[in-house]
């Protein structure tokens, strides 16, 4: 049996019933992935490269002076996924002298728009349109496009959950070994990339289930067969950690998790601030530090209490189960809320905030208008298995990220999703009848602006952009007087 329905006449357009006008619309998602991925490329290359970026890259040229496991700059805290994909982006910029975050935009683009037109055809085999507005959906999210242009590897990250969610889906529609093995060595990379992909295992995890879920012994192999995979591509991480640092770790030489969770109690979520060359310098109130190199701005947790001796640990939660809950559901929420759309920023009170918010949010609850409407194209048993992988997915993120303080960028991976549902949902919201838009619309509006108001609430636990907001409305008075 199929997993999907069998897709229809794909030369017949979905606006004039043309050839032409699929060619129209596809030429139209192309040129809004080129926006996107033009403006934050001109926004990129004008910073100069700092923090994670500026560790990555050294990484990478490490690497590649060396071509053997030995200790590269930051390898206690960099695992070598991510620096080894800039290896040949880092060569390409030496040989012809330009910016290696150039030929690592081009990469990770390419990588991003397969799995893009990848699942947009999985979503097509269940609907043609559902699969065209997917495809707007992910041209469209600018999101993604701001980090697709920096080395960093939350770009790399985005376009392999994508293509691991690719395989997942064909692994339920028929699944095989080789996209088990395909499978599993997407998932390995995706820690060695960035450790806290971590949260892909159980959406990994959940489709063998379902896909082998009659047949125990496929199951069991093809779990085995995960493991063995999954160990083989931590196994060099592990012997370069042992051998040069003597640590037992397998990801990093440095506990980031437990400093994750720690810094989660108090703090809701941080950013990283810099004024790098030609910008002008961010300067506080006289009470605050000015900031000449990039430097965390900390949404403060003023849900913490009994305020320990210690770094705080993860049974602060147990200890303290409401304020906890609270926490976590603010640390999922601020994931989720791009407050500030570029990685790094210098300006705490950016003029888009406010149009980009809104957007945001909006996304937020088209999508689920659009998940629900692509599981009620399926039949109900593959309604259920969808279902089933789709909250593990969701688990695994709520899992990894509630406990942490978080960045925005976070939740990138999730909002990779959310867009071309988004659009579905849209695009279902335009066939309703009127009283049936007029009541999203009012749903949708008084959901965005309950939203806005816990973003500016989160914003407001930041003491460095109060000030700045201060000293705006400061200014702007002295030129109103």
């Amino acid at each position: 049996m199929t997993y999907f329905r069998p897709p229809r006449d794909t030369t017949r357009g979905f606006v004039g019933g043309e050839r032409s006008s699929i060619e129209f619309l596809m030429a139209g998602i192309v040129l809004i992935f080129a926006v996107n991925i033009l403006v934050f490329s001109i926004v990129s290359v004008q910073l100069v490269p700092l923090g994670d970026e500026d560790s990555f890259l050294r990484a990478a040229a490490g690497l590649l002076d060396n071509w053997v496991m030995e200790p590269y700059p930051y390898s206690d805290v960099r695992p070598y996924g991510y620096p080894l994909f800039l290896v040949l982006p880092v060569w390409i910029g030496r040989v012809f002298q330009i910016d290696p975050r150039i030929p690592a935009t081009v990469v990770q683009s390419a990588i991003y728009v397969g799995a893009a037109a990848a699942l947009s055809w999985e979503i097509s085999r269940v609907n043609r349109t559902f699969g065209i507005a997917a495809l707007f959906g992910f041209s469209a999210n600018f999101f993604a496009a701001a980090y697709l242009t920096h080395a960093m590897s939350d770009g790399l990250t985005i376009g392999l959950a994508l293509w691991l969610a690719v395989v997942a889906v064909r692994v339920l529609r028929a699944p095989t070994f080789s996209l088990v093995l395909i499978g599993a060595l997407l998932l390995g990379y995706s820690v060695m990339v960035r450790p806290a992909n971590l949260f892909l295992i159980p959406l990994w995890g959940a489709a063998l289930a379902v896909s082998y879920r009659k047949n125990f012994g496929r199951l069991v192999a093809a779990g085995a067969l995960s493991a063995v995979v999954f160990a083989g591509i931590l196994a060099p991480q592990a012997y370069h950690n042992r051998y040069y640092y003597g640590s037992t770790n397998l990801l990093t030489v440095v506990d980031l998790g437990t400093t994750q969770q720690g810094l989660g109690v108090l703090a809701l979520k941080y950013y990283t601030l810099l004024t790098p060359p030609g910008f002008p310098a961010v300067t506080y109130n006289p009470e605050l530090q000015v900031f000449a190199q990039p430097a965390n701005v900390f949404y403060q947790n003023p849900l913490q209490v009994g305020r320990p001796l210690t770094w705080p640990r993860i049974d602060w939660y147990f200890m303290h189960p409401l304020q906890g809950l609270a926490t976590v559901t603010l640390h999922l929420f601020g994931a989720l809320d791009q407050d500030f759309i570029i990685p790094y920023t210098s300006d705490l009170t950016p003029p888009l905030r406010w149009p980009i918010s809104i957007i945001n949010h909006a996304v937020l609850l088209l999508s689920v208008i659009g998940a629900v409407k692509i599981m009620q194209a399926l039949s109900v048993r593959k309604r259920w298995e969808v279902g089933i992988v789709g909250v593990a997915f969701l688990l695994g993120f709520c899992g990894v990220y509630g406990t942490a303080a978080v960045e925005s960028r976070f939740g990138l991976p999730v909002l990779a999703f959310l867009f071309p549902l988004a659009f579905v949902g849209a695009v279902c919201v335009a066939r309703m009848t009127m009283s049936g838009r007029v009541a999203v619309a009012i749903s949708l509006s008084l959901y965005v602006v309950l939203a806005l108001c816990l973003s500016e609430w989160l914003q407001r636990q930041a003491p460095p952009i109060v000030a700045q907001k201060q000293m705006d409305d400061a200014e702007r008075r002295r030129q109103a007087d």
